[in-house]
């Protein structure tokens, strides 16, 4: 039995609580209820005009390296913006446009960094195509492939659960390639071959997408 259990204090820097107080001066001013009700039946993904004031205000760049964009500081200070955001219902790609930027830092070509992690600074949208129709988690079970061709991969398979899929610049999607687990980068013009269908949840402050990869 335990005789008490303490329960964990997140503390931020001072840097940090500004963030956060910026932040959530933010949510508060563009995402009222009645605003984040009327998102439901919006044709867009998202409000592109706060979008923008968000990259304004260098949010989208900062996790990202300095020399390319970016503040350089790291996903702590995400979690100062990307908190009050999510308390207030902000339907944007902030998360999943950060960790495809964070994927660049991490395991990208130089090329691919130099290319990328620049746009998504100034507002590029990235989205994350990780899960499948079975909805295992176990990278051993993909069942969306690339197939080399020459000097290309063609891709075939299903995923789901894609948010703002239609509005993305970019898109990160795992894929088996010669059995073992990869990321593929796609850019606007090759998502622009793929089927992309909406889906119905729960939160449909979000536009969730199904895209069908063969034909990439």
């Amino acid at each position: 039995m335990w005789d008490s259990i303490e329960t964990p204090t997140l503390h931020f820097s001072d840097e940090q609580e500004q963030l956060l107080k910026v932040a959530t001066s933010f949510a508060r001013a563009k995402f009222p209820l009645e605003q984040v009700r009327a998102r439901i039946a919006a044709a867009a993904d998202f409000d592109r005009v706060v979008w923008n004031e968000m990259a304004a205000l260098g949010w989208l760049g900062i996790a990202v390296p300095e020399a390319f964009g970016g503040s350089g500081l790291g996903l702590a200070e995400v979690v100062a913006i990307a908190e009050p955001l999510g308390r207030h219902l902000a339907g944007t790609p902030l998360v999943s446009t950060t960790l495809v930027g964070q994927a660049l830092v991490s395991a990208g070509t130089e090329a691919q960094q130099r290319a990328w992690l620049p746009k998504i600074c100034e507002g590029a949208v990235g989205a994350l195509a990780l899960a499948e129709p079975h909805g295992d988690w176990n990278l051993e079970h993909l069942t969306g492939k690339a197939t080399e061709q020459r000097d290309m991969l063609a891709l075939s398979g299903d995923k789901t659960f894609v948010t703002d899929a239609a509005s993305a610049d970019i898109a990160l999607v795992s894929v088996s390639l010669h059995g073992a687990p990869a990321l593929v980068l796609l850019d606007r013009a090759m998502l622009a071959g793929a089927e992309i269908e909406r889906e119905s949840v729960i939160d449909e402050t979000r536009r969730s997408c199904r895209i069908k990869l063969d034909g990439i």
